[in-house]
This record gives C-alpha cells, structure tokens and sequence, in this order.
C-alpha cells in the first residue's frame, strides 16, 4: 500500500502508510502539509467578474480544489479552458472540473477549441492570462 493523499481545509495531506515500520517496530503514521498554491491574479479576477455572492466563494473553492488524474493540482491553463467552458455556469464549472480528473484534454478542448466548418480549430491559448 502506497500513501494515500487527503485534502484538508487550506493544505494538501500526505499520509505515510501503516505498514511503513518505525525503529520500535511499531507503526509510522505521520502527515506532511504542503499549502495549497493560490489562484492566479487573472483566474480571480474572472471569476469575480463571472460570479457573485455565493456563487463565488463556491467556485473559487472548487478551484482551489481541482486535480487532474494523477492526484496533482490542476496547473492555472486547465482552471482557464474549465472557467472558459462553464460560461458563467457554476454546475458546468464543477463539471469540467471533475472531469479533470477524468481526463484533462477534455477540458482543454472545451476551453480553447470550437467547431469551424466540421473540423475543430484552436481558437485561444488559455496558457497565457486571461
């Protein structure tokens, strides 16, 4: 058994496993904080623009929040193309957000790409800020 990986309020938790034995034989349980990384002066400013109360509270939360498939935190380009993709839709948020955990590509196609005579053609560079 690997470690596992938990979320905390404010911090990402690594958590060694029971079978990792200590000097006295006894089992290690010990956790490692790392601080989660702050959103992008650009992604803020959007989502402020996009949302209100609320709604903006939540979807910066869910931000904050979003992984990819290997567990790590979504890099600011893929938070770009899910707020792009959501068009000011706070459920279509957590939905692309969600399924970049499934696979990330999908939320990139959403974000920078549209449909122009059958063929999709990249229309923005969402690496970039806003």
């Amino acid at each position: 058994m690997n470690g596992w990986w938990l979320r905390a309020a404010g911090a990402e938790e690594i958590v060694c496993p029971r079978r990792s034995m200590g000097a006295s034989g006894r089992p290690l349980n010990f956790t490692v904080r790392r601080p989660r990384m702050p959103l992008p002066d650009d992604i803020v400013k959007w989502v402020h623009q996009s949302f209100s109360g609320a709604d903006r509270e939540t979807a910066t939360a869910l931000l904050l929040d979003a992984r990819i498939g290997d567990g790590s935190p979504a890099e600011p380009r893929l938070l770009r193309c899910a707020l792009v993709a959501a068009k000011d839709s706070l459920d279509k948020l957590g939905y692309y957000l969600k399924l970049l955990a499934v696979d990330f590509r999908d939320v990139v196609v959403a974000g920078e790409y549209e449909s122009v005579g059958g063929k999709l053609v990249r229309v923005r560079n969402l690496s970039a800020s806003f």
